[in-house]
């Protein structure tokens, strides 16, 4: 009895997990990758998944929400789940719409696979968002069709992407350039003749000619003789008085 009671625990236990994952993951649509770092101007791809959940499908919508100030997008290719495949983008209002689906009448598929692969560049800096449309009983957004028109999607279990975009371009940051050094032979080995910097010289005044001073006027030769010449006038014109009187 004991071993029955612990077999019937586990075996519930374990439909109860069962029953859990199914209401967590229905079919449902997501993206690969959902995240990532890009510089402004680049180009990256995006896969968008469908998982049936083992359930057997026809067709499937994806209604997408972009950011257009933000994503450009470039291109949109079929994926290998469908065998056909449309799409229509609406970059005024950030939508693009993807069409997949049997080519052939009624023939299903389950599984996981690709619907579309995206081309996207990025335009500006910021976090850009990738979401799908999707709400539960609407037929005109995201959906999964079964072969008898049934939308077996569960919008709860679909996924988004985040991306985060630079704002410092594309382009490495710019390197200061260094300041070239002269070199010998008036060329920096960039072919532009290097300019030498004038080194300031300190500049020699001529030294002021010496003024003379009186004391240091030429002698002439006439200074004695006057000196003689007027003592022997002053003696005469005393005795010419003297003689006189």
């Amino acid at each position: 009895m004991r071993r029955r009671a612990v077999f019937t625990s586990i075996l519930l236990l374990f439909l109860a997990i069962v029953a859990t994952k199914g209401v967590e993951a229905g079919p449902r649509l997501y993206f690969d990758p959902s995240s990532g770092n890009y510089d402004v101007g680049a180009e990256f791809q995006v896969k968008v998944k469908i998982d049936t959940d083992q359930q057997e499908a026809m067709a499937s919508d994806a209604l997408i929400n972009f950011d257009s100030s933000k994503l450009t997008i470039v291109r949109v290719s079929k994926g290998d789940f469908f065998s056909g495949f449309d799409y229509n983008i609406d970059a005024d209002n950030g939508r693009l719409t993807i069409y997949a689906f049997s080519e052939q009448a009624l023939q299903t598929k389950s599984g996981t696979g690709d619907l579309a692969i995206i081309t996207l560049r990025t335009n500006d800096s910021g976090a850009a968002t990738l979401s799908f449309l999707c709400q539960a009983g609407n037929d005109a957004d995201s959906a999964i069709w079964d072969a008898q028109g049934n939308d077996l999607i569960d919008c709860a279990a679909n996924g988004s992407a985040n991306f985060t975009i630079g704002g410092g371009g594309t382009g490495a940051e710019p390197t200061t350039a260094p300041s070239p050094t002269p070199a010998s032979g008036g060329d920096n080995g960039g072919g532009e003749a290097a300019v030498p910097t004038p080194v300031p010289t300190e500049t020699s005044t001529p030294p002021e000619a010496a003024t003379p001073t009186p004391s240091q006027l030429p002698e002439t030769g006439f200074e004695a003789p006057l000196v003689v010449l007027g003592l022997t006038g002053g003696i005469m014109l005393l005795l010419s008085l003297v003689v006189v009187l």
